[in-house]
Formats: structure tokens, C-alpha cells, sequence
């Protein structure tokens, strides 16, 4: 309440009722009574605390740094320089690229799918999932999917039955119906008898990664194919677009193959009217375009005068020949060019220490007959995390392809967590960790259709971003009004 209220309150112990004046009004107060020698709790003490340990924090830390720096200038010298020289061949204007109805005729036929809409069936199933794993449990789950089929050609409701026996939790409510989908978005065993039936047709048991179906299809729809005649301007600027990429291709080939040396490529350059582009490249530096990450890599393996082994697409641009032209080396850097990179390393380096230190003190209470258990009471117990699936790390320590290989393994691996046995100590992210595998869980069936569901939508979205990109280039808008060009956009999800 400011100092005013705490002079008045030393100036009038006694008082049971008095007003003070502070910086934001007056204030009433009631005093009930003086406690002498009152020592705070370390909470309410830690404000202060951090305010005068913080002074002396940072001159620790800028001391720490600053030997670091003397010990070993070099450890914080930038990474060396590449640069580094790119011969482009960029597309061709589609408009200009020579093209026959023969070629047109070609690339419909070898992209017919793509001119007209997809095979699409629409089901609804009633889900059957045994109850684990053994053999008993699947015939028991086969045999209860028989007698649902037997009942539904007899003539009972399907609704009626889903409500009774499906486990699928998604479509329980809804009849069973799982929509209308296409190739590529269902479980493949489940698609592959879903296209093969005609409206009104029932078929199971089908087996699947998640249990038995009974399948009724409601309709099922064949593809369609739009004729050349209604689609050939599409089909026709589709495929001026592919021979001005063939093209660029193919002469960026050609130039890699021919060419021997950076004077070489810059004469050819000049001849055939390209351009060359210098660029400088630190080693080890993130680009911040994911698919150019390997050229950067190859790049920085090779040496001066040395070309790509192959061209590199930039899309949207053409391909580039490239060579590197020197390797720059970096210079001693002084002390305030580094200095916050030094503090952090000094930071990090410390708070290492410190965790090796307390990892140090818990080996010899272990070596000296210890629990793992009688070990976590001094934390307050073990902490409990989970149940975690594939791709979820440990709350603040995060690594989740540590857990993974751990807890389910890889491709090459077993998984190592062993049911009940504590482990030594593994080092994560955030820090090291002791841990116990309390439980492991077979995976819920309904839950693994939905990821696998989920991850046949994302393919079919990642798809369809394909397709919408394509057409963004075949059907380029200018906008005429001045103000409304002046305007900045948002960009597109995902572009």
C-alpha cells in the first residue's frame, strides 16, 4: 500500500482504527496487533531474494563467459563460408512452348484420372473387435460378425444392430455410416470389398487391422472421365507446362554433363543468354526451405571448383547447375561480437554441471543400497505420466522419439521399457530421467481406425494442396484495382 501506510501503522501501534493516505487514495485500516521478530517464509521472501541475488548472478556470468572466451576464442568463430555460383535455366512461357494435338492426346491418356470425378463409394458397417489378441478371441469376434450378417438378410433393422453390437464409437450413433469416401481414404481391406459391391448389397465378415465388418453399401459410384473434346484447353495447358519443365530439364542435363569448369559455364552462360547467380552460404546454416536442405548439404561437401553432381529444381523457376567458387574462412571474433553467444554457452554449460552434480549425489545413494522407489521420496514420489502413444514425450522434457524407441521400439528395435524394472539413467532434452514402465496397453482398435482414417485424409489433403497449386499456376489472377493491389493478404492455410 506504499510507505505511507506502513509509517502510520509504526507511528500509531495502538491504533484499532485509523486512514492512511497512499499513492493510489486513501486507505482505512483496522490494527489488531504487533508481531516483533518476524521471520517471512522463504515464498514471500524470494522476491527480494532474487532481486539482490541477480546483480551478482550476471557478474558471475559475465566472468564465467569471459573465460570461456580466453580459453578458446576459435570455439565461437562463425562456421566458413561457402560461395557458391548457380547457372539457372528457367521454364520457358508455356504460351511459347511448341506443342500437337498428338502430344495433347498423350499426356490425356497418361493423366486421364485427373479430367473428370473419382470412383466414390458411401457404406455403412457395424464393427465386430475381438477382445484381444489370441486366437479365441478373433474366431469368437468372426463368429459374432456371421450371426449380425445372418440376422441382417433375415430382415432386422441395421440400425437397430449397430446400436446393439458395433464398437465402432465414430459411427454408432449414426447407423454405422462412414460416408461417402474414395480410393485411398479408408482401411485398404475395408476399400478393397467396398468398391466391389453394388447398392443395397450386404458382404462381411471383412477383416481389418481393427476387427470383422458387415458392410452394406447404400451407393457406389464409377468414375468419370471427361472427354478430350469438353477438357482439351486444360488438358492442352497442362501439358505446355510439363514440356516446359521436360525442357528446362532436359537442358540443365545436358549443360551438368558437358561442362568442366566455372569459366567453361560462365561462357556458356553468356552464349546461351542465362544468368548466374553468386551466392554466399554459411556451412551448417538453416536455409528455411525444407526442399532445398539436401542441395545445401551436397554444396557444402564440395570443393572449389567442384560442380553438383546433378541440377536443382527450383520450383516454380527452373533448375540450376551449380559449382562452388571458394570457401571463405571466418575470422578470430572479438569479445563483444560474441559476448551473448559466450554467456549462453556459459549458462548452458552450468546448468549441466549442476544436473551431473545431482545425478552424481543419487549414484552413491543407489551404490549405497537405495531403491528406486525410497529414491523418488525425495521428490515427493514418482511423478506419473500417460498413458502416452506414439509421438508424445514427457511433459517439460519433451523428446518424443526418445520415448518412442523406448516404449515401442522401431523398426530395427524391440521396444526396451521392461514392465514393472526401472531404468538407469536416460538423457532427454530437458534432462536425465529414471524411469518405470507401469502398464502397457494393447492399442484400442476404434482409435487406431481413426489415426489410420486421420492419416488417409492428410495423404488425400496433401493431394488435393497438389492439385490447387497446379491450378494456381494455370490460372493466374492480376488484380487491376490499384488500392485493392496495394492491399497485403493473408496467406492461404498451409501455403
Amino acid at each position: 500500500m506504499g510507505h505511507a501506510l506502513s509509517d502510520t501503522l509504526a507511528e500509531a501501534p495502538r491504533a484499532r482504527l485509523d486512514m492512511a493516505r497512499t499513492p493510489r487514495g486513501w486507505v482505512v485500516f483496522q490494527m489488531y496487533g504487533e508481531v516483533k521478530d518476524y521471520t517471512p517464509t522463504r515464498e514471500e521472501a524470494r522476491p527480494l531474494l532474487e532481486a539482490r541475488r541477480a546483480p551478482r548472478r550476471q557478474e558471475e556470468e559475465e566472468a564465467g563467459a569471459r573465460r570461456l572466451y580466453d580459453e578458446n576464442p576459435h570455439r565461437f568463430r562463425a562456421a566458413n563460408m561457402i560461395r557458391f555460383s548457380r547457372l539457372m535455366v528457367n521454364l520457358p512461357d508455356p504460351l511459347t512452348v511448341p506443342l500437337s494435338r498428338a502430344e495433347v492426346e498423350r499426356y490425356y491418356h497418361a493423366h486421364a484420372d485427373e479430367y473428370g470425378a473419382p470412383e466414390l463409394a458411401h457404406v455403412r458397417h457395424i464393427l465386430i473387435t475381438p477382445k484381444d489378441t489370441s486366437p479365441r478371441a478373433d474366431a469368437e469376434a468372426r463368429d459374432k460378425a456371421e450371426e449380425v450378417l445372418r440376422r441382417l438378410k433375415a430382415g432386422e433393422s441395421f440400425p437397430d444392430l449397430v446400436r446393439k453390437y458395433s464398437d465402432d464409437e465414430a459411427t454408432r450413433d449414426k447407423g454405422g455410416d462412414v460416408g461417402v469416401f474414395r480410393h485411398g481414404m479408408m482401411l485398404e481391406d475395408f476399400e478393397r470389398v467396398a468398391f466391389t459391391m453394388k447398392p443395397g448389397e450386404l458382404r462381411g465378415p471383412v477383416r481389418t487391422e481393427v476387427g470383422y465388418h458387415v458392410m452394406e453399401c447404400l451407393e457406389h459410384v464409377p468414375a468419370e472421365v471427361t472427354p478430350l473434346r469438353y477438357a482439351y484447353s486444360t488438358v492442352s495447358s497442362d501439358a505446355a507446362h510439363e514440356k516446359a519443365d521436360r525442357i528446362a530439364r532436359s537442358r540443365a542435363d545436358s549443360l551438368r554433363h558437358l561442362l568442366r569448369s566455372p569459366a567453361q559455364a560462365r561462357r556458356a552462360a553468356k552464349a546461351m543468354d542465362l544468368t548466374v547467380y553468386q551466392n554466399d552460404h554459411v556451412i551448417g546454416s538453416d536455409m528455411g526451405v525444407a526442399y532445398l536442405q539436401d542441395y545445401f548439404h551436397r554444396i557444402e561437401a564440395l570443393r572449389p571448383g567442384q560442380f553438383d553432381d546433378v541440377w536443382q529444381e527450383y520450383k516454380g523457376m527452373g533448375y540450376a547447375v551449380s559449382w562452388v567458387d571458394s570457401i571463405i574462412p571466418q575470422s578470430k571474433p572479438s569479445w563483444n561480437e560474441v559476448r551473448e553467444q559466450a554467456i549462453d554457452l556459459y549458462r548452458h554449460e552450468s546448468d549441466r554441471n549442476a544436473l551431473l552434480r545431482k545425478r552424481a549425489e543419487f549414484d552413491s545413494l543407489l551404490h549405497a543400497g537405495w531403491t528406486f522407489d525410497s529414491l523418488s521420496t525425495l521428490f515427493g514420489g514418482c511423478e506419473h505420466h500417460g498413458p502416452h502413444g506414439p509421438g508424445s514425450g514427457l511433459e517439460r522434457l519433451a523428446g518424443h522419439e526418445i520415448l518412442d524407441s523406448l516404449a515401442f521400439g522401431t523398426a530395427k528395435t524391440s521396444p526396451t521399457l521392461q514392465l514393472g524394472k526401472p531404468t538407469g539413467w536416460i538423457e532427454f532434452p530437458g534432462g536425465w530421467v529414471m524411469m518405470r514402465l507401469v502398464e502397457r496397453r494393447p492399442a484400442d482398435p476404434v482409435q487406431l481406425a481413426s489415426r489410420l482414417e486421420s492419416e488417409s485424409r492428410a495423404r488425400m489433403e496433401r493431394k488435393l494442396r497438389v492439385v490447387f497449386d497446379r491450378l494456381k499456376q494455370r490460372y493466374r489472377v492480376e488484380i487491376q484495382d490499384q488500392d485493392l493491389r496495394a492491399t497485403e493478404l493473408p496467406s492461404l492455410p498451409g501455403s
